[in-house]
């Protein structure tokens, strides 16, 4: 089964009921292109698709050209839409199962004790700097997120009841409150 040859018309399926953009349709021309020399080859059977197209993630993270796992999997959510499309249409005769490749998972980094401190014993000198003190303590002591501090107003902060909703328009409040 030659696939590359209707790469074509699924991009134009694609355009014509799905209503993509013309970005998705770039970015289904450069994935599938990533595996062209797969789509291009014969093979009578799934699984040594399968093969093929694992092989050729190996060369294409060997090219060295930044092709992280993150940027092998975007080619592959394109590769995968497109052979359940080509099952769909039945095309191929069977379903085509790829799982993604591992992406490393970046820890967001936080604050240490230390700075924790400083941040609370640091002196403002001006009032703006006391605006920005209060709102980070005020972050530090509910975990709000900076566009809910910056939405609130009085009405929406009880002192005495240690309580702090925060709601950005089109959304649900989210209310933060510290036991005291």
């Amino acid at each position: 089964m030659n696939l590359w040859s209707v790469t074509d018309r699924f991009i134009q399926e694609r355009k014509i009921l799905n209503n993509v953009s013309p970005a998705t349709v770039k970015w289904y021309e450069y994935s599938l292109k990533a595996f062209q020399p797969v789509l291009e080859a014969e093979f009578e059977a799934t699984a040594l698709l399968k093969a093929a197209v694992i092989r050729r993630i190996g060369e294409i993270q060997e090219q060295g050209r930044g092709n992280k796992a993150v940027s092998v999997n975007t080619y592959l959510r394109c590769l995968k839409a497109f052979m359940n499309w080509a099952h769909e249409e039945q095309i191929v005769k069977e379903p085509f199962k790829l799982s993604w490749l591992k992406e490393e998972q970046k820890i967001l980094p936080t604050l240490s004790p230390g700075h924790i401190k400083a941040l609370v014993h640091w002196k403002p000198v001006h009032r703006s700097g006391a605006r920005l003190h209060a709102l980070a303590l005020t972050a530090l002591d509910t975990g709000m997120r900076v566009s809910q501090l910056l939405g609130l107003a009085r009405l929406g902060c009880g002192l005495s009841e240690f309580y702090a909703s925060g709601q950005r328009q089109g959304q649900q409040a989210s209310t933060r409150t510290n036991e005291r």
